[in-house]
């Protein structure tokens, strides 16, 4: 194993927190302006539960994944919420420009990334196996 190849546990510390940071960011107004998001979500057909989960998976998901806290579990959910909307943007809501998903296509790849990866050497994941181990 060449030197650069060694790190690559390492690599996922950033990728975790900066796929944190982008859901955090999308779930905090989802949990923190509720109002106005509920309307967002009536018009476009969603339950307003739909909105609390979201924003749960999303913000208390962020703050999970920053240090490293169930993971793999925090990515499966990301998965299914950006393969869901990548789902409703291009056959449902989108049909005859079909535009505004590629954001959620790269956030699926990090997500998915993650949950194959685990969280890497700095995270609380590894540091309970490592005590339990």
């Amino acid at each position: 194993m060449g030197a650069i190849e060694s790190l690559t546990p390492y690599a996922l510390l950033p990728l975790r927190v900066l796929l944190s940071i982008i859901f955090i960011a999308h779930g905090y107004p989802k949990l923190f302006k509720f109002n106005e998001y509920k309307e967002k979500f009536k018009a476009i057909g969603m339950p307003t539960f739909v909105l609390a989960l979201l924003g749960i998976a999303e913000f208390i998901g962020g703050l999970g994944m920053i240090v490293g806290f169930l993971t793999r579990f925090t990515a499966l959910i990301w998965s299914i919420i950006m393969l869901t909307a990548i789902y409703l943007k291009v056959f449902k809501w989108n049909k005859q420009l079909i535009d505004g998903y590629e954001l959620d296509v790269a956030l699926l790849a990090g997500a998915l990334a993650i949950f194959i990866l685990g969280s890497g050497p700095f995270s609380i994941d590894a540091y309970i196996g490592w005590i339990l181990g």
